[in-house]
């Protein structure tokens, strides 16, 4: 197995724990992940489906199952994608541990809004969105490997 594919294997399965284990943490505060859409709900399912499947499609050419490259790639190109990946899944993760009880996949409902807090420090302080920096890394890395 080569680093790259390590470094992506390794950077999925931390980002499956800290999934888990942040819908452990809402779900132990009676909180759920999921929010009100901020766009038409079926374009915000859609696209929050598209980045799993490609994350997916990742997974599966991380681990040598299919092989879904239509260009050869050389290694160095391929082990930046993959610390690219590893980057990208530490600033979603720093960006977790800020937002808290705050974490939503959309907008927060009625009820929640009365603890919903804007966060302007931390990682917050140089992005207004950093789990979005933390996605761009990753599609941008996924370019680079799968072509």
């Amino acid at each position: 197995m080569k680093t790259d594919q390590i470094i992506i294997i390794s950077s999925f399965i931390a980002m499956a724990v800290q999934i888990i284990g942040f819908g452990i943490f809402l779900r132990r505060n009676n909180l759920s992940i999921g929010g009100v859409p901020p766009i038409n709900k079926t374009l915000f399912k859609t696209a929050k489906t598209a980045m799993m499947l490609i994350w997916l499609s990742l997974f599966i050419q991380a681990i040598g199952s299919v092989d879904l490259s239509f260009f050869d790639t050389p290694d160095f190109l391929r082990n930046m994608a993959a610390g690219l990946t590893a980057a990208g899944m530490f600033i979603q993760f720093i960006s977790y541990l800020y937002l808290g009880k705050n974490l939503k996949f959309g907008i927060p409902d009625t009820n929640e809004k009365k603890t919903a807090t804007l966060k302007t420090n931390g990682i917050y302080r140089f992005s207004r969105n950093p789990m979005y920096v933390g996605f761009y890394l990753l599609r941008k890395k996924e370019l680079k490997i799968m072509n």
